[in-house]
């Protein structure tokens, strides 16, 4: 059992950090702020349940079978197995290279504990103290750590002006502007959000700078274009400064949990500025880190999953409770949260059990154009998730107005773009930049707002950080772009939003999305949307009277002029930055 302690404990630290650490490095995470680190000790632990396991059997086979060479036999199992293990994780070899080379070190292990097994065995027991105390220290340092940098930080902001009101951003990935009732929608999936909204400013005509989640974040931080901050395939490189690193220079403290790790978590760079922040993740996912977890799934249970995190997301319970204990514990100065919720992204039923299991349609590769009863399935499945969200935000809330912080509250609940459900032939988002991926809901609320009122005004969420700088004072440069306006009398005869969508033929892309062809520009006004692709292809809806588009306007003669004139200004905006 001592053999399977110490090579359960060095193959699971050690497995876990060659999972993490590369990935670390490449995407530039800091690894103090990691909270996967912080999280070590479920593979160390999985491994070392796995080892002992081995190790009872082995001890029950050294009554039946005894000998001399027994212990030199365990030795080679255990070693073998453990750097299959690491070997699995670390190197990029094939299934039967690794078990070859795990053999072949588990028979030198194996020679080398039988040429001396008492004294070698010996070492093996002695350092195993010492080995223990390292990996206990390996998964608890990152909680010291992290409180140390924290309270670091926290010295050096500057004081904050006096009575500045807390924020707090509300990002429901993937939520679509038409499912709320506020937005006219009669089937009352959203009784909170809809009560919020008859306090707040919404803005009936919001919508996002893409079609995804990591430009239009990006956008939403930094208030500038997918084509000027350059995230529209690839990680932000922090070129713009962003809310929230303008709001800690004015003394705030700033925190995000984030369900979406994968592309507005660390890697993706968009919580630059943020001093504290999280990517929230069930336990199982870290469970799912040990390769021997991976390898039960996949051989034994035959149910493999994938270990990339991509698609493994906290729900909004986890997110508000995550929250809600920083809020416990926060500094006494303003603050300034993000919180983004996963729960009405697909697949739809990943958090609970009150929707009924997908159809076995759901798993299958997506028809092209969308299949009508996948589209409907998947419709239902989101408007369930969708219910089931806004129950969680009237918890948080509420919680929130409990503890007396409704008072000095600025919120700001949106989206980062939509989803299609069969409009167009299309199933999802990212594949076009089509009114039902960008419409998305913006409902503001301003410290002690009693009523609300209702924005007409073609809006794109680039513009809410110049807006939060003015609401706030922030002091020094402005944001770029005009701010929100500020109530249901202005006017902005000359709106526009600009969009912005890169593409290509892509692994998985559908050749009849848009995208496949190429990049997609959509310059959106109080009565059209204009759609440009790299193609050539050009598009043009009345979307007023044709909220759907089915009807492209851009072949008839009568309405050249308006395309000459869209495709001009389409060109002047995107060199001026849009703005």
């Amino acid at each position: 059992m001592i053999l399977a302690a110490w090579v359960g404990l060095a193959s699971g630290s050690l497995g876990a950090i060659f999972q993490l650490v590369p990935r670390a490095v490449a995407e530039d995470w800091p690894l103090w702020r990691m909270e996967s680190l912080q999280n070590l000790w479920i593979p160390v632990l999985t491994d070392l349940t796995v080892f002992l396991l081995l190790g009872l059997v082995l001890m029950a086979a050294g009554f039946v079978v005894r000998g001399r060479h027994h212990l030199m036999w365990s030795t080679g199992i255990f070693v073998a197995l453990g750097s299959y293990g690491l070997i699995s994780s670390a190197a990029n070899l094939q299934e039967r290279g690794a078990v070859v080379l795990a053999t072949g070190l588990g028979s030198v292990a194996a020679r080398w504990m039988n040429r001396d097994p008492a004294v070698r065995f010996k070492l093996v027991r002695r350092s195993l103290a010492p080995l223990a105390v390292a990996v206990l220290a390996l998964c608890l340092l990152p909680w010291p750590a992290e409180w140390l940098r924290e309270r670091f930080l926290l010295a050096t902001l500057p004081q904050a002006p006096q009575d500045a009101p807390n924020i707090l951003v509300v990002v429901i990935d993937t939520l679509r502007a038409d499912r709320l009732g506020v937005y006219g929608n009669q089937s009352r999936l959203t009784p909170f959000l809809d009560e919020w909204a008859q306090r707040s400013a919404v803005f009936e005509h919001a919508f996002a700078n893409s079609s995804w989640t990591l430009p239009s974040h990006v956008s939403l931080f930094t208030g500038t274009l997918p084509h000027e901050h350059g995230a529209e395939v690839h990680r932000y490189d922090r070129r713009f400064p962003t809310l929230a690193g303008r709001l800690a220079e004015q003394g705030y403290a700033t925190v995000a949990l984030v369900a979406n790790a994968s592309f507005a978590g660390y890697e993706s760079g968009v919580l630059a500025g943020f001093q504290w922040a999280a990517t929230p993740r069930p336990w199982s996912v870290y469970l799912r880190s040990s390769i021997y977890v991976q390898k039960f799934a996949k051989y034994v249970s035959k149910a493999p999953f994938k270990n990339d995190f991509e698609h493994i997301w906290q729900d909004a319970a986890g997110i508000n409770q995550e929250f809600l204990q920083w809020i416990h514990s926060r500094p006494p100065r303003p603050f300034f949260a993000f919180l983004n919720f996963m729960d009405v992204h697909e697949p739809y039923n990943a958090f609970t059990t009150e929707l009924s299991p997908p159809a076995d349609r759901a798993a299958e590769p997506l028809a092209c154009p969308a299949d009508a009863a996948q589209v409907r399935d998947a419709s239902q499945r989101y408007d369930a998730a969708i219910s089931l969200l806004d129950r969680q935000l009237r918890h948080l809330f509420e919680t929130l107005r409990q503890l007396d912080l409704d008072r000095n509250l600025l919120v700001v609940i949106t989206s980062d773009h939509g989803q299609a459900f069969g409009e167009h032939g299309l199933l999802g988002h990212r594949e076009s930049l089509y009114l039902e991926q960008l419409h998305v809901p913006l409902l503001i609320r301003f410290p002690g707002q009693k009523d609300g009122w209702r924005s007409s005004v073609p809006v794109g969420l680039q513009q809410i950080p110049a807006s939060v700088a003015d609401w706030v004072g922030l002091e020094g440069e402005p944001f770029p772009g005009r701010p929100l306006p500020a109530s249901s009398e202005v006017t902005d005869p000359d709106a526009a939003v600009l969009s912005d969508l890169t593409g290509g033929p892509w692994p998985g892309v559908a050749t009849c999305s848009p995208i496949y062809q190429g990049g997609i520009r959509s310059l959106l006004t109080a009565e059209w949307h204009l759609l440009e692709q790299n193609d050539g292809k050009v598009e043009l809806f009345a979307w007023p009277r044709d909220p759907t588009e089915e009807h492209n306007l851009a072949a008839r003669p009568e309405y050249q002029n308006v395309m000459a004139s869209l495709l001009e200004r389409l060109g002047q905006l995107r060199s001026e930055g849009g703005h």
